[in-house]
């Protein structure tokens, strides 16, 4: 291929692309992402009541609790998963439908990964009843 019509060829394609994702975009908040929630007062319902249906949760151990934060110099003790977004969908799992949570674990451990597989026990246990 010649040096001229590489240019063109990669306009052309970055053209092609952005229309795709025209074409593909549907502009309403089911398609939205909510990340770095923490730092609103109630993340969980602001993201349901907003019609989001995909949740992304950092998630950092200290001394055998889960927290959420996106960096570890953002932890602070009320920034807890289980009150932040196990018992919020607890208690709304009925008018829940169609949502993604996505566990970012930052700090792992095999500790970490059992409290968070119980904590998620109690919620797959409505979700399967339901």
């Amino acid at each position: 291929m010649t040096s001229t019509r590489k240019p063109k060829c990669l306009l052309l394609l970055s053209v092609f692309i952005l229309m795709l994702i025209y074409v593909n975009a549907v502009h309403s908040q089911t398609n939205a992402h909510a990340h770095n929630d923490y730092l609103r007062e109630s993340p969980f319902y602001h993201a349901v009541a907003s019609g989001i249906q995909s949740i992304e949760i950092d998630i950092f151990m200290i001394d055998g609790k889960i927290f959420v934060a996106h960096d570890k110099e953002d932890i602070h003790h009320h920034l807890n998963f289980r009150d932040m977004y196990i018992l919020p969908i607890k208690k709304h799992i009925d008018s829940i439908s169609n949502l993604q949570l996505l566990i970012d674990i930052k700090s792992c451990s095999e500790e970490l990964l059992i409290i968070l597989q119980n904590e998620w026990e109690e919620v797959k246990e409505l979700i399967t009843t339901k």
